[in-house]
């Protein structure tokens, strides 16, 4: 899965996690990732206001997660070992 705004808490007998969001590989649409990603890379590269390069830098990371985590599922579909 891929999870963002995540909080973790470890107790004796449980562990709790909440999350935002929450997306299961399968779920991922990687041409919808990819475009996020190319658009928060060409953000970032043209300039964008100080208040809005956090959003920006956030999207980043959420569709590199996005992208990751898909590939994991693919590599294991095809029958690759990642231990990354």
């Amino acid at each position: 899965m891929a999870v963002s705004g995540s909080f973790l808490e470890v107790l004796d007998d449980r562990v709790v996690v909440l999350v935002d969001t929450a997306e299961r590989d399968e779920d991922i649409d990687i041409a919808r990732a990819e475009a996020a990603m190319l658009r928060a890379q060409e953000r970032i590269k043209l300039g964008v206001p100080e208040m809005d390069m956090a959003r920006v830098e956030a999207a980043l990371r959420r569709s590199l997660l996005r992208l990751k985590v898909a590939e994991r599922r693919r590599k294991r579909r095809s029958g690759g070992v990642n231990l990354t």
